[in-house]
């Protein structure tokens, strides 16, 4: 058998596969286990850059934002996007080629999922959002949006602060910092002054 080098190119992830949560608490670690596979290539099966592959994660239809305050990220402030090949050694493993765990400190959960992300060349393309019932143990997907520009940058999602980083529910008089999460993954935050 010969093997030939394939490049990578820009195209739709192919769907997380292989989901399954332990509604078994881990007391040492504080958690509980979400495992899943990310495949390296596209609904073509064309070869992705995993430099370019990220994921996300939902729980109970919700976009999951990872901070410091839950999970060691090292560089990372926070993550929506969360890179292909990052291992934290502590609650989010890159465990061989393809599997994945994230620990949900979240009781109670009804479902679990997990989208694929590529940000290649300018263009970020999603798979469908995979989503497990960790009661039933269905699997059901939610269709992606096929491409979203890097610079459509719609806000999903908006928070406030106070000067001292506590969360407030609205902006209010003075100094306030205000955090956005845009559609492709990044977050921006300003400092702001109501008058």
């Amino acid at each position: 058998m010969e093997l030939h080098y394939q490049a990578s190119a820009a195209g739709t992830p192919a769907n997380p596969d292989n989901l399954n949560y332990s509604d078994r608490y881990f007391s040492y670690y504080g958690y509980y286990s979400f495992r899943f596979d990310i495949p390296v290539i596209t609904e073509n099966e064309v070869v992705l850059d995993t430099n370019c592959l990220y994921y996300r994660i939902f729980v109970d239809g919700d976009l999951i934002e990872l901070t410091n305050e839950d999970y060691a990220l090292g560089q990372y402030t926070s993550l929506i996007d969360v890179p292909f090949s990052f291992d934290n050694g502590g609650d989010i493993y890159a465990w061989g080629r393809n599997n994945r765990e994230v620990g949900i400190y979240t009781d109670g959960v009804t479902t679990v999922g997990v989208q694929s992300v590529y940000k290649y060349d300018g263009l970020t393309t999603v798979s469908d959002v995979v989503t497990l019932n960790v009661r039933t143990g269905e699997i059901s997907t939610t269709v992606g949006v096929d491409s979203v520009s890097d610079e459509r940058n719609n806000v999903i999602k908006t928070e406030y602060f106070d000067i001292n980083g506590m969360p407030i529910t609205h902006p209010v008089k003075g100094i306030y910092i205000e955090r956005q999460l845009l559609d492709n993954g990044e977050i921006k935050t300003v400092k702001k002054i109501e008058r």
